[in-house]
């Protein structure tokens, strides 16, 4: 666990800007904006979001229904298959009679479809729309983060209200850039957010503004 105390890490490593927001020209010069105009730094929002490694494990399950749908495919073509399907549907002949089980029949490969997609690919499509809603903004006087598909949360912190920011990273979260970042405010409010990347610079920049702001 890598633990960041408020006021220890001026010299942390600032993140990249996201596209459309400002650019430092100079050191004290201020920063341009993607129309040339000069603005302050005051201006200037930093986002981070969760981490692609969030899309890992939904990831996999969506590939597994498609190999699974592939095999099952597959054999539902072969001869064994074909008599499996034929002995099934057949049962309800007495029921539904010739013609409904042909349209029976019919259904079954777009139902079969279906149900993987919504098994497998499912679990996907929300984890996708998870990460693309869930924004952490950060400029020198405030925290914004913002979360939920539907329903929409919005937490906001003021730089001022913050005495610690503590990043927890495994081994792996070390080596790929991300971590739990856990923002301690002088009341009882505090801000926990897994899996974020670039947690570490997250915490220097933080830092860095609260640095700046009680230097005053």
């Amino acid at each position: 666990m890598l633990n960041v105390q408020a006021g220890c890490n001026r010299g942390a490593p600032h993140p990249t800007p996201l596209r459309g927001a400002a650019f430092s020209r100079k050191a004290g010069e201020g920063a341009l904006t993607s129309s040339g105009a000069l603005m302050s730094e005051q201006d200037r929002i930093y986002e981070f979001r969760p981490h692609w490694v969030t899309l890992l494990g939904p990831l996999l399950l969506a590939l597994f229904g498609v190999v699974v749908f592939k095999f099952g495919r597959d054999f539902f073509m072969s001869r064994e298959g074909g008599l499996l399907i034929d002995g099934v549907f057949g049962s309800f002949e007495p029921v539904l009679g010739r013609k409904g089980v042909t349209e029976l029949e019919s259904w079954a490969e777009p139902v079969a479809m279906l149900g993987v997609v919504l098994l497998f690919g499912l679990p996907f499509l929300s984890a996708y729309l998870v990460r693309a809603t869930t924004v952490l903004s950060v400029d020198p006087r405030q925290i914004i983060w913002r979360r939920g598909v539907l329903m929409r949360d919005i937490t906001q912190i003021e730089i001022g209200e913050i005495v610690g920011v503590n990043v927890s990273q495994t081994l792996m979260g070390r080596i790929l850039g991300y971590g739990t970042v856990d923002v301690e405010t002088r009341g009882e409010d505090r801000l926990v957010m897994r899996l974020m990347d670039d947690a570490r610079g997250f915490a220097g920049l933080v830092l860095d503004f609260k640095h700046r702001m009680t230097a005053r």
